[in-house]
């Protein structure tokens, strides 16, 4: 059975390979559960990611305007046998 964090380190690992070329920031842990039916972990990750179009101000100087980061929380599913991806989606959905 897997370890908690290890699970944790796993779901990471995913949405960042998931992610793939953008930075992620603000990485934050939102919740951890073990589904004990299944044999998976379950982990909420909460993190930001630059938009496609990141400027606050579309008339705006290009110089002066700032990026925009999209708040995302994703629920992974790990298995809890191997530490292997399962799932990701979307909480709420």
């Amino acid at each position: 059975m897997i370890e908690v964090k290890n699970a944790v380190s796993a779901a990471t690992g995913a949405a960042k390979d998931w992610y793939e070329g953008q930075t992620l920031e603000g990485i934050a842990l939102e919740e951890v559960e073990l589904d004990e039916l299944e044999g998976n972990g379950l982990t909420t990750l909460g993190f930001s990611v630059l938009e496609n179009f990141p400027f606050n101000d579309y008339f705006g100087s290009l110089a002066t305007a700032s990026p925009r980061y999209e708040r995302k929380y994703k629920v992974i599913r790990i298995d809890a046998d191997n530490g292997n991806l399962i799932s990701m989606k979307m909480r709420g959905e």
